[in-house]
């Protein structure tokens, strides 16, 4: 039952004591503002002269603007939980002196306390939201902001019941000590909340270095000038221009149907305010948290304009009693249950340095001064139509025509101020190209060519070929005697690409030089600049000790030097490729390369199967440059080495389109290797193009997990780097529901495995589920371009809560209906337990006992999954599992095979499992059988008894 009302309030555990306490605060703050209200608009409609009416709007917004504005010089200086308790003990002493004045002086005091009263909500609310802000981030917000608001509207309830009673029993005028004792209620409730939430308000100032004044017009500059502040601001000021005009009408019919009857009128008062609670309450607890979370912020905000422009019409056609009271139910309901709730959330993607003074002077100032302006438009009015009110509705339909075009364009703006706040909080530096400007750049550049320190040149050598249409020759001449045999090498290199023939004999030097590299970077640029003149002064280096330099003197030759090049050097190419030492084999399978020479393969296919890893690398980039059809499957299995793996994918990226149907058939037949497969993703990757995107999309659908996960990486690249791509987006959307099942799975069955208490198999488990996670959050990025979604994957993994909050969030702006509930029951929650039930109500999920899983797992195809269920068998030594151990011991990976040795060891075997230890001395993997011979050994004799 607990879990169930828990989950209906969106309450999550640590939330409840300050979620109560926060309902509390708005539960006495309102009662208060309520009950001063009823009294306050009793007392004046009954013993003032109601054409003043209008005029009391433009008061209530001078006062409010000029109180709103002494606040908010305040409002970010000092602690909040400090400041909400000494402007509310104000508020308590100024409302007791208002009783007594009440008494004391004549009817000039109605309009005073009338403005005090509305100046005293206005305060408190500003003060209770500001100060809500501070106690929940935005996720919290989301869920709790109906349920808390929902205080305010209980007040009106409660209140608004037994206010009519009282003002029979107690007087209207005493009412304000009702008021005043409500006040005192909240100081304790602040204070209670101030003690336990201490660390919420530690950093609720902004500094003692920022304490002076500030004017108005420096406010208005920081709210208009955020696109998104700007935004409220309008969306508040409308508001309050449309409701102002209900409350007029609410008031001038009431006042003319309970002419001269003070108490009657107090007590219709009492009991509109009771039943409107009623409903709101209903509203903001059932629905409010639910609705935002689910229909978004724009839908909420919708609700109020669409049931004031229907009663607004109705009201035009009947205006009588009945009618304003549901115009102004509609306003009561709704903008105190949905509406605020949902206007507060719009203020949290602002920071927290400027969230205070913003909210104080939109709602404090900009507020009355729309509802001072609607006043005077008012008063104006009535002149023209005399107290038939109806007719101000045509205004008011006017104002909500504006009023729902803003809230329909104010999304965009809501989402780019949340990833706006989430970049402030980690910048980051795209890539970019360097440029060289102009001519004194260049200046600077060759003087920095002239340096002694060696990595300063290298940075000047690498911004060279930045620069075009100039000769670095004269420049790069002097490098070639440099005291870094780097900086040496370098130079060389650019001056292949420069007009270096005057800078040969600086090359030729260099034959000569201590550093064997840059003597063979110095043999291939005379050859590539000389050709056929270079054989006679070449050719004595086929002879050469260094192997580097023997092996570019045979590129150079064959290369650059004619048909008698390739006669001499050709002798000499094919000793090295045949030669015992692995390191001068390294180098025949690199001149192979070089060379390009495509009828030399027949010599890499002999060297793609050598035992030395370091040739076979070799000779798998060989045969990259090469690029025979002859050595494609070759390498295709090259793969397969974890050796030549890298060089491989390499290669066989170099192909091209030409490879794809190849590597397709690799990829549907499951019966090959499975690094191999793994290992064609980023193949495609590299060869890019539409047939690459297809084949890649296919893969999304496979079982194995690291294939999917190789594949999607290979697609979000493919994405980021050729947008013109077609993607098949309905596959997918498929995947992504994969995924998300997948990791509503991972949960459950991590639930299912908690009874075991196997710490190494549920990390096993929550790594995968955040594997999961990120292939969520790539598919993501692909379906949802240009959304910035790498940077809130980052913010979601941090450790800041208002952070990750605000990812949260824009997430939930961003995503449709389906993927957002899913993927936000995955952030949301932080219990297992939990994540499975939701997922339960969402995909048919597997659920079985523990031992169950086991057996399960320990089939895997995910070899560490399947060694880490071994574990656990073993740890559990239930006989049941000694078959399953056995088949283990025969597992394609050899850390299954080790864990399944050691698992069976702790097994009651009957008759001993030394014959089954025995077969794995000769296992293929060291590591098995060092595993093997110690448990053999262990046993005693080779025992296992």
């Amino acid at each position: 039952m607990s879990v169930a009302v828990y989950r209906w309030f969106g309450l999550r555990p640590g939330e409840v004591g300050k979620t109560a306490g926060m309902f509390l605060y708005m539960l006495t703050a309102v009662g208060a503002f309520i009950t001063g209200r009823i009294a306050r608009d009793a007392i004046f409609l009954s013993r003032y002269d109601v054409d003043y009416l209008p005029y009391m709007y433009v008061w209530v917004a001078g006062a409010m603007v000029v109180c709103s504005y002494v606040y908010s010089h305040f409002a970010d200086r000092f602690r909040r939980d400090r400041l909400v308790l000494t402007v509310t003990a104000l508020l308590l002493v100024l409302m007791l002196g208002a009783r007594a004045m009440l008494s004391l002086c004549g009817e000039w005091f109605y309009p005073v306390l009338y403005v005090f009263v509305e100046v005293m909500g206005g305060l408190l609310l500003i003060q209770f939201w500001t100060f809500a802000d501070d106690v929940f981030n935005t996720r919290e917000a989301k869920r709790l902001f109906g349920l808390v608001g929902s205080g305010g509207v209980a007040a009106a309830v409660v209140f608004g019941s037994i206010v009519g009673v009282l003002a029979q029993s107690i007087g209207t005028g005493n009412l304000l000590f009702i008021s005043a004792g409500l006040l005192a209620a909240c100081l304790v409730v602040v204070s209670v909340l101030s003690r336990s939430l201490h660390g919420r308000f530690a950093g609720s100032n902004a500094g003692p270095g920022k304490k002076g004044a500030i004017s108005l017009s420096a406010d208005w500059g920081k709210v208009f000038s955020s696109r998104h502040l700007k935004v409220i601001a309008w969306l508040v000021m409308l508001t309050f221009v449309a409701v102002t005009i209900v409350d007029y009408q609410f008031k001038i019919i009431s006042r003319f149907t309970y002419l001269n009857r003070e108490v009657d009128l107090a007590r219709y008062f009492g009991i509109f305010y009771a039943v409107s609670g009623i409903l709101c309450l209903l509203i903001q607890i059932l629905f409010t948290g639910r609705l935002m979370q689910r229909a978004g912020i724009v839908a909420s905000l919708l609700l109020l304009p669409a049931w004031l422009a229907v009663g607004s019409m109705l009201l035009f056609v009947a205006p009588v009693l009945w009618a304003v009271t549901l115009l102004k139910g509609a306003d009561n309901v709704l903008r105190y249950s949905i509406n605020d709730a949902a206007t507060q959330v719009l203020f949290l993607p602002i920071p927290a340095r400027i969230r205070g003074r913003a909210k104080t002077f939109i709602d404090g100032i900009l507020k009355p001064l729309a509802q001072g302006g609607t006043g005077l438009v008012i008063a104006w009015t009535a002149a023209l139509v005399g107290y038939r009110a109806a007719w101000l509705s045509l205004g008011s339909l006017a104002v909500l025509c504006v009023w729902t075009i803003i809230v329909l364009g104010m999304k965009n703006e809501y989402v780019r101020t949340l990833l706006s706040t989430l970049r402030q909080r980690k910048l980051h530096f795209g890539e970019s190209s360097p440029a060289i400007p102009d001519a004194q750049a260049v200046e600077a550049l060759r003087q920095t060519l002239t340096d002694r320190n060696e990595n300063t040149v290298l940075h000047a050598l690498e911004m060279l070929p930045f620069v075009r249409r100039h000769d670095w020759s004269p420049e790069l001449g002097p490098l070639l005697n440099h005291a870094s045999p780097r900086v040496r090498l370098q130079a060389i290199r650019l001056l292949e690409k420069e007009d270096g023939q005057t800078q040969l004999d600086g090359v030729l030097a260099r034959f000569h030089d201590p550093d064997k590299t840059v003597r063979a970077e110095a043999v291939l640029s005379y050859c590539a600049a000389m050709k056929e003149k270079a054989l006679p002064i070449v050719e004595p280096l086929l002879r050469d000790e260094s192997i580097e330099v023997k092996a570019a003197a045979v590129v150079g030759l064959i290369g650059s030097a004619g048909l008698d090049g390739i006669v001499i050097a050709a002798e000499v190419l094919r000793d090295l490729v045949g030669s015992d030492d692995p390191d001068v084999r390294r180098a025949g399978a690199w001149a192979i390369g070089k060379v390009g020479i495509r009828s030399l393969y027949g010599r890499l296919l002999i060297l793609l199967a050598d035992p030395e890893p370091l040739v076979r690398v070799a000779a798998v980039r060989a045969a990259g440059v090469l690029g025979c059809q002859e050595l494609m499957l070759p390498l295709i299995y090259s793969l397969a080495d974890p050796h030549t793996t890298r060089a491989a994918i390499g290669a066989l990226g170099a192909y091209g389109a030409s490879l794809i149907t190849t590597l397709r058939t690799v990829l549907d037949n499951p019966q090959e290797d499975p690094a191999i497969r793994q290992a064609i993703p980023q193949i495609l990757a590299r060869i890019g193009g539409q047939m690459s995107m297809d084949v890649l999309s296919n893969i999304l659908q496979a079982d194995e997990t690291y294939l999917r996960s190789r594949a999607l990486e290979a697609i979000l690249q493919l994405h980021l780097g050729q947008t013109d791509l077609r993607r098949d987006r309905e596959m997918l959307r498929r995947a992504l529901h994969m995924e998300l099942k997948n990791s509503f799975q991972l949960h459950a069955t991590l639930t299912d495995l908690a009874p075991l208490g196997h710490d190494l198999l549920m990390e096993n488990f929550r790594h995968r589920i955040e594997q999961t996670l990120d292939r969520v959050f790539k598919l993501l990025r692909i379906l949802h371009p240009g959304k910035h979604l790498d940077t809130v994957q980052r913010n979601v993994a941090s450790p800041d809560p208002a952070i990750r909050s605000n990812s949260v969030e824009l997430l939930d702006n961003i995503l449709d209906a389906g993927t957002r509930r899913c993927l936000m029951a995955l952030l949301d929650e932080h219990d297992t337990g939990t994540i499975s039930a939701l997922g339960s109500e969402l995909f048919p999920l597997l659920h079985m006992m523990a031992e169950n899983w086991l057996q399960e797992l320990a089939r895997s195809d995910h070899a560490w999954t399947a060694a880490c269920a071994l574990d656990a068998i073993g740890r559990l030594g239930n006989a049941r599992f000694v078959p399953l151990a056995r088949m283990l011991l025969a597992h394609a990976s050899p850390l299954v095979r080790q864990t399944a040795a050691f698992s069976l060891k702790k097994l009651p075997v009957p008759g001993g499992c030394q014959k089954d230890l025995s077969r794995l001395v000769e296992d293929p993997s060291p590591k098995v059988r060092e595993a093997a011979r110690f448990l053999l050994a262990s046993a005693g004799f080779f025992s296992c008894g």
